[in-house]
């Protein structure tokens, strides 16, 4: 067991330093108090006793930034004889009862800043946020627009490439009718050639059989 006299210096004053050493205190099973010292505003000063271990773990723990108080430098000033029987960890506030208030209230005021500061910070996230959905939807919208767009001339194309095609088997099968109709004829001409030249040999024939029989006489 020892107990020791220790300082922090840094932003320690005023913006809740004092009761994150008593928590963490408390937390390690350690006992002593702790106080700002009134001559200097970037000074806290503290005793603490219990295990070796346990007070080490202390210093280092409320070493640094943590919530809104900043202790720079955290050190032992000089070792203690034990007390006997301390129980908890206290925190000392020193001064009169007015400037206690004034404290509180000081601190009450940063905690209530930064809680601000943080509301502020997710609202500005939230319309990054919003913005980012909204500008996405409009780029959804507008690629559904061109996509609809593009498929509007698609179904335009095809309708064009289908009449054409259209319009050209009605010239294709009016070539046939026409090919038709002239097939047609010349079959009818060729008949009558062959018809008028079945005719001209029967003819013939017949004149040739009438000669024969005329010279038999």
């Amino acid at each position: 067991m020892v107990r020791w006299q220790c300082e922090a210096r840094g932003l320690v004053q005023r913006v809740g330093y004092r009761d994150r050493v008593r928590r963490t205190a408390k937390e390690l099973g350690l006992t002593g108090w702790v106080e700002n010292d009134a001559a200097d505003e970037d000074r806290v000063v503290f005793e603490v006793q219990g295990p070796p271990a346990m007070v080490e773990r202390l210093l280092r723990a409320v070493e640094g930034p943590g919530g809104l108080s900043d202790a720079k430098e955290v050190r032992r000033l000089g070792e203690l004889a034990v007390v006997e029987g301390e129980r908890g960890f206290l925190l000392r506030r020193g001064g009169d009862v007015q400037e206690a208030m004034v404290e509180r209230m000081d601190e009450a005021a940063l905690y209530l800043g930064a809680s601000l500061e943080v509301g502020r910070e997710t609202l500005s996230v939230s319309k990054e946020t919003l913005g980012e959905v909204r500008t996405g939807n409009r780029k959804l919208l507008k690629k559904m627009d061109e996509g609809i767009a593009s498929t509007g001339r698609l179904h335009r194309e095809v309708t064009r490439r289908f009449d054409r095609t259209d319009a050209a088997f009605d010239r294709v099968g009016t070539m046939l009718g026409r090919i038709d109709g002239d097939l047609k004829g010349l079959t009818r001409a060729l008949l009558k050639v062959a018809v008028g030249s079945a005719r001209s040999r029967q003819a013939v024939t017949a004149r040739g059989r009438s000669r024969v029989v005329s010279r038999k006489r």
